[in-house]
């Protein structure tokens, strides 16, 4: 975590504080952290992100959003999306390093009992969803499955394109409590290789 914040810039992606959080309470529930290598993903695996995704908030905000068990809200995004696609996801992967985004891919990952990758499409914190290396591949990001703690859950099969997503997605997210889970980028694990950075989590380790 303290690693993926250096990479992040400090709070981008979320701050170390919250994810050693959640990451030590899953801990305490004996659940484990798989790191998967590139080259372990099946080229014909089907893997995705998982992250929340906030508009702006008050401070004061701040705790109460993350007090709430957050990872339900993107746990069922990523179903929602498996059940959409009719096929469950090998792994999954961080949509960018943080020491927030990071432990939300390693939470569901954890009590779904499969892989996180060893990469990410950015290599550091980005304030937006279309920020990243997908974009400069034309690797779209949808379908994407939306989902908050109030039960909604939505799936958008398509968008103009990512800046779009982002606008869309962040709309959604001031209506629900300013806080949604999300699951975008099913990808086949051959796409995913021609379209990741490697390696990312190994960095963050190093450090």
């Amino acid at each position: 975590m303290r690693g993926l914040s250096v990479l992040g810039g400090g709070v981008g992606g979320g701050g170390p504080q919250w994810g050693l959080e959640v990451i030590k309470a899953e801990l305490k529930e004996g659940r484990e952290f798989k790191l998967a290598s590139l080259e372990e993903i099946p080229d014909e695996a089907l893997v995705a992100t998982p992250y929340l995704c906030s508009s702006l908030f008050l401070e004061e905000e701040t705790s109460e959003i993350l007090a709430q068990d957050s990872a339900i809200e993107y746990l069922k995004a990523f179903e929602s999306l498996e059940e959409y696609g009719g096929r469950k996801f090998f792994a999954a992967f961080p949509g960018e390093i943080g020491g927030g985004t990071v432990a939300e891919a390693l939470v569901l990952t954890a009590r779904r009992g499969i892989p996180i990758t060893d990469a990410d499409p950015v290599g550091r914190s980005v304030p937006g969803l279309q920020h990243n290396i997908f974009c400069i591949k034309d690797v779209k990001m949808t379908p994407i499955a939306v989902a908050s703690m109030r039960g909604d859950v939505i799936i958008l099969n398509e968008v103009a394109d990512d800046s779009r997503a982002e606008t869309i997605i962040r709309t959604i997210a001031v209506i629900n409590g300013n806080n949604i889970g999300m699951a975008s980028h099913p990808l086949a694990g051959r796409v995913l290789k021609e379209a990741i950075i490697p390696r990312t989590l190994s960095q963050a380790q190093a450090i």
